[in-house]
């Protein structure tokens, strides 16, 4: 099935879920010497063998009815500041017992039985006498969700595109949009992945001077009655102008001297004057507008490209925005991508009320402000993953992501970074998309692996 096919999912509401964590949270004692028997160990990071501090690991006994099998919770505590935890089983009546280590939504690991073990059917039971201690009671646990994950990737930038195209169904005769863009910078592709979210239209990647087979195979698939090309002919060539112009009914062509004209062409052309609010993002990198896109695209608001490293708002920027009337601005990055002068430029426009500023440590921790700003409009359990250092292959999956209405994070190429599979529990994600082959995104981020903390991952 489509991934556009997805089942929507019923959330808990922040409010509800912040109460249910808070009394979770509040349950657990730090691990202490315990008198009388005891069960013992510490909990460590798989990789490493450091201790987790303040993990959470509960007792459990284990009671069957029938073939049924149910785990009633009898201890709770957490490890120390160096992993080790003690929990006194006095009182307890003999029997068969389980463990598990970590809990979703409060712990950065994958939350699991002893001995490696995460489903309680298949858990590791053992027989507990409340008189004998039962020490080195260990755990290793491995850092990050655990989701299913799945890949969109091709031989290359083009065929990465095409095959993120591949999960749009071919138009109805005489309808459907598809945007092509350079493939070989990213600054046109910026601006136009909104609008292909908002469109419910693939955006596919060219060469400058020649239309791969791939992408010409793609268009032919999807049947669209008209092309867009975002980017002037220096960047998608006559030649290949020519080559789309045969695809489809309908073909045009919008772009500006630079990407910041162009990204005020896109803005004007495709948005009216009242939209609720506007994205601004630095033009300079491509980390922040990337993943304001889908976010923009599934609340049919722009992103505008602005030289965020200057202390002032350029007038035509400013007249853009004017003509755009937001009733709000929501600024991506921090002040060394988009200056505090821009800003204050940003809050004096006429019909602006409110300007946000979406900017953390760096461009994955941004990605996590972005999306949590608007995780409350997502609407649907599915995240996409892009490497943070490279743009080629999360355009086209910016589209797309958008389109699903769903959130796009950016991860190194070999471990998930704490600030990304974090957000992955708080939005309840049951699916992990990412974009690109193993040489953008290798095998462990296709497990979900965190980055181990102490750790520094390479881009």
């Amino acid at each position: 099935m489509s991934v556009l096919e997805a089942a929507r999912r019923i959330r808990w509401p922040a409010a509800i879920l912040a109460v249910l964590l808070s009394a979770l949270i509040l349950e657990p004692t730090p691990a202490a010497a315990a008198s009388g028997a005891t069960i013992s160990g510490r909990v460590t990071y798989a990789g490493n063998g450091r201790g987790i501090p303040w993990e959470n690991v509960t007792l459990y006994s284990v009671h069957y009815y029938g073939s049924d099998k149910s785990l009633w919770q009898e201890r709770i505590t957490l490890t120390d500041s160096a992993g080790y935890y003690s929990i006194s089983i006095a009182g307890l009546p003999a029997g068969e017992y389980t463990m598990r280590f970590g809990l979703p939504y409060l712990h950065p690991t994958r939350a699991e039985y002893w001995n490696g073990r995460s489903d309680d059917r298949t858990s590791d039971d053992f027989h507990l006498d409340p008189a004998v201690s039962i020490p080195g009671r260990n755990a290793d646990l491995i850092v990050g969700p655990n989701i299913p994950t799945s890949r969109l990737a091709g031989a290359d930038r083009f065929a990465t595109s095409a095959a993120v195209a591949q999960e749009y169904p071919p138009f109805e005769p005489g309808s459907g949009v598809v945007f092509v863009v350079s493939g070989v910078d990213y600054p046109d592709a910026l601006s136009a992945a909104p609008v292909a979210a908002m469109y419910g239209a693939p955006l596919l990647l060219t060469a400058p001077d020649a239309l791969p087979d791939v992408i010409r195979r793609e268009i032919v698939r999807l049947g669209p009655e008209a092309i867009v090309v975002v980017g002037g002919p220096g960047v998608v060539t006559p030649p290949v102008y020519d080559g789309l112009a045969g695809l489809a009914p309908e073909i045009f062509r919008v772009f500006g001297a630079d990407r910041y004209e162009t990204s005020r062409e896109v803005a004007e052309r495709f948005y009216t004057p009242g939209v609720e609010s506007v994205f601004v993002a630095t033009g300079s990198g491509f980390a922040d507008a990337l993943t304001a896109a889908p976010v923009a695209g599934r609340k049919g608001v722009p992103v505008v490209l602005v030289k965020g490293s200057l202390g002032v708002l350029d007038q035509a920027t400013i007249d853009t925005l004017e003509y755009l009337s937001p009733g709000a601005v929501n600024v991506v990055g921090g002040t060394g991508a988009v200056s505090r002068g821009v800003e204050d430029a940003l809050s004096r426009l006429d019909s602006v009320t409110t300007v946000t500023r979406l900017g953390g440590v760096d461009r994955y921790d941004t990605a996590s402000w972005v999306n949590n700003f608007e995780r409350q409009t997502a609407d649907t359990d599915t995240v996409f993953l892009a490497l943070g250092s490279g743009f080629a292959d999360a355009l086209a999956g910016a589209a797309l992501a958008g389109t699903m209405g769903a959130p796009l994070y950016l991860s190194f190429g070999h471990c998930v970074p704490s600030y990304t599979w974090v957000n992955f529990e708080i939005h309840h994600a049951q699916e992990a998309i990412l974009l690109g082959g193993p040489g953008a995104l290798d095998s462990a981020v296709m497990n979900l692996r965190g980055c181990l903390p102490g750790t520094i991952a390479a881009g």
